[in-house]
């Protein structure tokens, strides 16, 4: 919560005294919710592949989307540095180049030969996935923030 007073002179005693209490960011919050969400994606996609020398196979399907442990570390990083950006307005521009990534991520993917598919373990519905979770991550990270301010005038 944020706590900002400005002044103004109106009169020889008076002054225009504005407070901006807290804000709100839905933005910050899909941010977060989504990144949980790729998050915990990545880290199912992990405990079920497991992490060993060969990390395009085996592949398993979460939420119908067929996954490698290579494509299972990447969600788990994109959902960790979504969660980082719904921490601070200021961060808000990491959700933004995340989701630009993810979107060309999921056009590569998309674009890819089956053999380089098959080869580092994903289809075109893994493609898919990156460009939503893209698409959602850039929206969220351009939302306003809402804040709530009281003016009013005191003598001093």
């Amino acid at each position: 919560m944020a706590y900002t007073e400005f002044e103004d002179r109106v009169g020889a005693t008076d002054v225009v005294v504005e407070v901006r209490r807290g804000w709100f960011s839905p933005g910050r919050v899909i941010t977060l919710l989504l990144g949980v969400l790729v998050a915990v994606v990545g880290a199912v996609v992990l405990i079920r592949t497991g992490v060993d020398s060969d990390l395009a196979k085996p592949t398993t399907t979460v939420l119908s989307v067929p996954q490698s442990a290579i494509i299972g570390l990447a969600d788990l990083l994109v959902g960790l540095l979504l969660i980082l950006s719904s921490l601070s307005e200021d961060a808000r521009p990491i959700a933004t180049v995340v989701g630009i990534l993810s979107i060309a991520a999921g056009i590569v993917a998309m674009a890819a030969s089956p053999t380089l598919q098959d080869d580092v373990g994903f289809t075109a519905a893994t493609g898919w996935w990156a460009i939503v979770v893209g698409l959602v991550a850039v929206v969220a990270s351009v939302l306003p923030s809402v804040w709530r301010v009281r003016r009013g005038v005191e003598r001093r």
